[in-house]
C-alpha cells in the first residue's frame, strides 16, 4: 500500500445521500491510489450521538458494499475500542501544548456576538486582547491566528495557498464543556493513524487549512505532506445535503435491491459515470475506465 485516507462519519444524525456520495469518493480513490482505508467514527460529541446513528453507518456501509482495512467491525466493537473518548488524554496534551506556546485565549462570546464580529476584522480576537483567565468555566479555548498563508497539498501534489476563512479564523480547539473541538479531534485522529490522503467535499476546504495550520504551529512536519483531494457535492434543489438541514435520510433509499441500485446509479450520475450498476464492483470498473480514457 501507498498510504492511508479515511472515511469519518459523525453519529449525529442519519447518514444522508451526500455522505454516502462522499464515502464512495473516497473508497474509489483508496482504490485507485492503492491506499488503505479506516473507518473512523466521530462521536466526541456524545450529547449528539444516539445508537441508532452508530447502527446506522454499520448497516450503511455493508449494504452498499463499501468495505475498509481497518476499523471496527460494528457498534459493539468501536465503543469499546475505537471510540474517540479513548484518545481523549491525546487531545488534552495538544491542547495543552498549544497553550503552553502562547497560542490560545478563552473566549466567552457567544454564537450572536461572533456572528457580528465576524463582520469585521479579526472579529474573535477581541478575546484575544482581554486575556480571560482560563481558569473560567464556560468559555470556548481558540487558537490565536495572525492572517499568515497556510499551504496544502491537494490530490496531484500541487501546493494550495490561502488565508483562513471566517468560518475557522481563530477557531476552537476546546470547548465550553471542556471537551476537545472538531478541528484538534480530526487533526489528532488524522496523525494518529498515520493518515496520508484525506478526501472531503469542497464546502469543508477551510478545515484542510485550519488543520494544516496546527501543524504549522505544532511543528508536525509529517502533515506537511498531507494530500487533501475536495470532490464536489451533492445538491438537492439547489443546496448542498446536510443534517442541519434535515436532508432525507439515506437509510430510506437502501430498503430492497432495487433501491440500491438507484442510490448505486445516483451516486454514478454525480461522478459523471453513464450506464446503470447493480453493484459497486460495477461502478469501480467504469469509473477506472474513465479515469484511463
Amino acid at each position: 500500500m501507498k498510504g492511508r485516507t479515511r472515511i469519518a462519519p459523525t453519529p449525529s444524525g442519519y447518514l444522508h445521500l451526500g455522505n454516502l456520495f462522499s464515502f464512495v469518493n473516497t473508497w474509489l480513490l483508496a482504490h485507485e491510489w492503492e491506499l488503505e482505508l479506516l473507518l473512523r467514527i466521530d462521536d466526541m460529541d456524545q450529547a449528539r450521538l444516539r445508537m441508532s446513528y452508530l447502527d446506522d453507518i454499520f448497516r450503511t456501509l455493508e449494504s452498499l458494499g463499501l468495505d475498509y482495512d481497518i476499523g471496527p467491525s460494528g457498534p459493539g466493537d468501536f465503543l469499546e475500542n475505537w471510540s474517540q473518548r479513548k484518545r481523549k488524554s491525546q487531545y488534552d496534551d495538544i491542547i495543552e501544548c498549544l497553550k503552553n506556546k502562547g497560542k490560545l485565549y478563552p473566549c466567552a462570546c457567544s454564537r450572536k456576538e461572533l456572528s457580528t464580529h465576524k463582520r469585521s476584522e479579526h472579529f474573535s480576537q477581541n478575546c484575544w486582547s482581554k486575556k480571560h483567565s482560563f481558569a473560567a468555566k464556560g468559555q470556548k479555548w481558540r487558537l490565536h491566528y495572525q492572517g499568515e498563508s497556510v499551504h496544502i497539498l491537494n490530490g496531484q501534489g500541487e501546493s494550495e495557498e490561502s488565508q483562513l476563512a471566517n468560518e475557522v479564523w481563530d477557531f476552537a480547539v476546546r470547548r465550553k464543556n471542556g471537551d476537545p473541538a472538531y478541528q484538534l479531534c480530526s487533526f489528532s485522529d488524522d496523525l494518529h493513524f498515520g493518515i496520508s490522503h484525506i478526501v472531503r467535499g469542497e464546502d469543508l476546504r477551510y478545515s484542510s487549512f485550519a488543520q494544516a495550520y496546527l501543524g504549522e504551529v505544532l511543528g508536525e512536519k509529517s502533515f506537511r505532506k498531507m494530500r487533501f483531494y475536495h470532490h464536489s457535492l451533492v445538491k438537492y434543489e439547489g443546496e448542498k445535503l446536510s443534517k442541519s438541514q434535515s436532508a432525507p435520510a439515506a437509510k430510506y433509499y437502501l430498503g430492497g435491491r432495487s433501491n440500491k441500485e438507484r442510490v448505486l446509479n445516483f451516486i454514478a450520475a454525480e461522478l459523471g459515470l453513464k450506464g446503470s450498476f447493480s453493484v459497486l464492483a460495477d461502478l469501480q470498473e467504469a469509473y477506472l475506465e474513465g479515469r484511463d480514457s
